[in-house]
């Protein structure tokens, strides 16, 4: 494609926005990034999902937690099995520092499989987090919700073959496929590729039960000619 499809950029608060609870919000951020990973504090999906701009790793670093190079080192694991082809744009951090916020634990080795599925039955279910429309796009939910599910499986997968988690995240197939037809394609093609062969295989004049019959005469095999048994003779 010449021209990819971008999703929407966030667009500038309305005039009814209330400046003075927008700035406490933005500089509130890292005060409560800090309570979460102090254990005082668990962040719910929806604040999680919803926010723009979201820093933790400074806090992090700052709090002298192993957080960012246990995250280099999951990245660089699960690029080395061949899950991704490089990291420029996998984005492991963003998954994993949700799941460190959602728990309220800043020990990575505490995350279970279960946490990971919560997560990503959150983002599947994005349109239905109350609130979050008033700060995405609504049309921008399905690009999100496929960027994001992709950075949870994959935290997922470097997870397991850390040994943190014990089981592997079940890949999501989307809608289920359309019941397979009653009647197989290629009977359409054996109608045409017969209704061009002359004699008895041509026309009306095949039946259907007589299809494979009539293949074989087409072929040239003919099967061998039934025999009557013989008649016992009289003692």
């Amino acid at each position: 494609m010449a021209h990819r499809r971008r999703p929407k950029p966030r667009t500038a608060p309305g005039s009814d926005f209330d400046t003075t609870s927008g700035w406490i919000n933005f500089n509130a951020r890292p005060y409560l990034t800090y309570l979460a990973l102090t254990g005082r504090l668990r962040l719910d999906w929806g604040w999680l999902l919803g926010i723009g701009v979201l820093k933790p790793w400074l806090v992090a670093d700052q709090m002298g937690l192993p957080l960012s190079s246990q995250a280099t080192d999951l990245r660089e694991r699960l690029v080395g099995l061949g899950h991704v082809r490089d990291d420029r744009w996998f984005r492991l951090t963003w998954a994993l520092i949700r799941l460190v916020l959602h728990r309220g634990d800043s020990d990575l080795h505490a995350i279970t499989a279960d946490d990971v599925e919560d997560l990503r039955q959150a983002i599947q279910r994005l349109d239905r987090i109350p609130g979050l429309d008033r700060v995405i796009d609504p049309a921008c939910l399905p690009t999100r919700r496929a960027a994001w599910g992709t950075n949870a499986y994959r935290a997922g997968l470097a997870l397991f073959h850390a040994g943190i988690t014990n089981r592997l995240p079940v890949p999501y197939r989307g809608l289920p496929r359309p019941p397979l037809s009653g009647k197989p394609r290629i009977n359409a093609v054996l109608e045409r590729f017969l209704g061009t062969r002359p004699g008895p295989a041509s026309g009306e004049h095949v039946q259907r039960p007589g299809r494979t019959a009539a293949l074989r005469a087409v072929a040239g095999h003919r099967p061998p000619p039934h025999r009557q048994p013989r008649p016992a003779a009289p003692r």
